[in-house]
């Protein structure tokens, strides 16, 4: 990718096409909905929720939370999360299949409707209750962070993409070591 101050040269991967967007349209489709920060929205007064999450963290503080109620027209506005599992998960979820179709792509295999999802992990994730096939120690949920070992999917054939039918789940340590 090539950037500049108005626009950005994106080229494709497989076809080597390249197309020319403008940075306000880049920004428009690639910044989550969720992504936008007190310091980004500095000046700004919103009558939309603004959700503060992991407020029990340590890099969350009281400013944060003064920051975010001056940006709210009502306090009604402020959502304060302790923990939002479901987002962080979603997006942890949506960035590793990601990277698995890049990973099939750069190797030439087949993408299809068979591509392995979030919920084929979930589901996996269940039957195997919670372990790595292969070493069974405890994986976790999430592939990013946690106390157990840091899940991934485990093709069973390799020279097949990741798809529901080739997959299972293991640990990361296993998956790479088996090669």
């Amino acid at each position: 990718m090539e950037l500049n101050k108005e626009t950005a040269t994106l080229q494709d991967i497989l076809t080597k096409e390249k197309y020319i967007i403008s940075i306000q349209r880049l920004d428009s489709c690639f910044r989550p909905y969720f992504a936008h920060t007190g310091h980004s929205v500095q000046g700004v007064t919103t009558d939309k929720k603004i959700n503060i999450f992991d407020i029990e963290s340590e890099i969350v503080n009281d400013r944060w939370v003064w920051t975010a109620l001056t940006r709210c027209t009502s306090i009604n506005n402020l959502n304060l999360v302790v923990e939002n599992t479901n987002v962080k998960l979603n997006y942890d979820f949506e960035r590793m299949i990601n990277n698995y179709k890049s990973q099939d792509i750069k190797a030439k295999r087949n993408i299809t409707n068979n591509f392995i999802t979030k919920d084929d992990i979930m589901e996996m994730h269940k039957k195997q209750k919670g372990k790595c096939i292969i070493c069974k120690e405890q994986l976790n949920l999430s592939p990013i962070e946690g106390d157990g070992k840091n899940l991934s999917v485990d093709r069973l054939e390799n020279s097949l993409s990741h798809l529901k039918s080739n997959c299972q789940l293991s640990c990361i340590h296993c998956n790479v070591s088996k090669k």
